[in-house]
């Protein structure tokens, strides 16, 4: 029996599927750096838009 197969069948369900998700989203990210930094800048920035509005309290009673 092929060593990487029997060391996959000791994993659980969840964790086999899981495993198989990462590595196919490590490979999509390494394959595609510019997309995966940008959309994360992307979305860092759309969140800090909230900022825009945030203000500090500085009426205790309130």
């Amino acid at each position: 029996m092929d060593p990487e197969r029997q060391h996959a069948m000791q994993f659980s369900f969840v964790q086999g599927c899981l495993s198989r998700f990462y590595r196919a989203y490590g490979r999509w990210a390494a394959r595609r750096p510019n997309t995966v930094l940008c959309s994360s800048l992307a979305i860092v920035l759309l969140l800090c838009l909230g900022l825009i509005r945030f203000e500090v309290e500085t009426r205790p009673e309130k």
